[in-house]
């Protein structure tokens, strides 16, 4: 189950960066990763709204907590653990959706990012991830 909320969060995530990609969620998996960007939300102590521009790509106005938030979830859903991301959950999921080289180039690079703490690294792949879309998209 966390490989699906994994795959569903980083779906969420990326869709705007990968284009729409067809997932049919189970509504019980919908539900489970809402309530962990609940709890990660309550957590952080941020609002939806900072999420919700985090998750367009306006990364200049992430303070410390939205970073924080964006390691919360990605590590409560099993695609980080202790700051190194977990490429096998996002190949599973994404790969066949994307495309395996172009996906596998894009981890190559951004996957690897090392920040101050897990919340500064979790923030920088994503930035990274978001900024190298013609690659994956």
């Amino acid at each position: 189950m966390k490989v699906l909320i994994a795959a569903i969060f980083v779906i969420h995530l990326f869709g705007p960066i990968l284009g729409h990609v067809p997932v049919k969620v189970p509504e019980d998996h919908k539900e489970k990763a809402a309530q962990i960007a609940a709890d990660c939300i309550a957590q952080e102590q941020i609002t939806p709204e900072q999420v919700a521009l985090f998750a367009k790509g306006e990364f200049a106005k992430a303070d410390h907590k939205v970073k924080c938030y964006a390691n919360c979830f990605l590590t409560k859903a099993g695609v980080l653990v202790d700051g190194v991301i977990q490429t096998s959950v996002v190949m599973e999921k994404m790969g066949p959706s994307v495309g395996e080289e172009k996906l596998k180039a894009t981890m190559e690079k951004c996957g690897k990012m090392k920040g101050s703490d897990h919340c500064e690294t979790a923030f920088m792949m994503l930035e990274c991830y978001h900024k190298e879309h013609a690659d994956i998209a």
